[in-house]
């Protein structure tokens, strides 16, 4: 018996994406922004190398580090958990191999990074019945842990990243990622619910 559309479509948002090249590899990055006014923004993104020369495409907007350049306009360090891009009076770029605080082998989710720091918490992803790449965020614990409900706006296009999505009383969300995913609440308070599946 063959499982229905909807279990095996919501199934390919949590398998790993294959890297396009061999020098690239999913990640998860933190933007630091140096004049301490903005907001650190942190979610997934893909790094990329060629003999020296770093990419990092993150949150929209691509961020290169040419090798030539390195001990000039940015300096990096390579650590064992990941790698920091610093560029003087500008930001600092940080590429972590693994997202943090998420537990090895299981999935996580955090609700509002940003305003209540990365406390993350074991949750589960489910197919949402009868509703085709449609799916659940469940957090664990008791009858009263929050969860959600997602389903694709009319018209929206499966493969695009930022594909736009409606919660369960209709309010549009941005998807982002695959594996490991965030989803941004567009307008209204701009929630932001990160997954994280190792």
């Amino acid at each position: 018996m063959r499982p229905p559309l909807a279990l095996i479509t919501v199934a390919s948002l949590l398998v790993p994406v294959a890297p396009a090249q061999a020098d690239s590899a999913h990640a998860f990055c933190r933007l630091s922004p140096h004049d301490h006014t903005a907001t650190v923004i942190s979610g997934p993104c893909v790094f990329s190398q060629r003999q020296g020369n770093a990419n990092v495409s993150f949150n929209g907007v691509q961020y290169d580090f040419p090798a030539k350049d390195d001990g000039n306009s940015y300096r990096r360090s390579n650590e064992e958990t990941g790698i920091r891009f610093h560029r003087e009076g500008d930001y600092t770029l940080t590429v972590l191999w693994r997202q943090p605080g998420a537990q090895r082998g299981s999935t996580n989710c955090v609700m509002n990074p940003q305003m209540y720091g990365y406390n993350w918490k074991p949750c589960t992803i489910a197919p949402l019945a009868g509703v085709k790449d449609g799916f659940t965020v469940r957090f664990a614990g008791r009858y009263d842990a929050p969860w959600f409900t997602f389903r694709p706006a009319p018209g929206s296009q499966p493969t695009t990243n930022g594909r736009l999505m409606l919660d369960g009383q209709g309010k549009p969300w941005r998807l982002h990622g695959h594996h490991s995913f965030v989803m941004t609440e567009v307008g209204g308070e701009h929630n932001r619910l990160e997954v994280s599946a190792d």
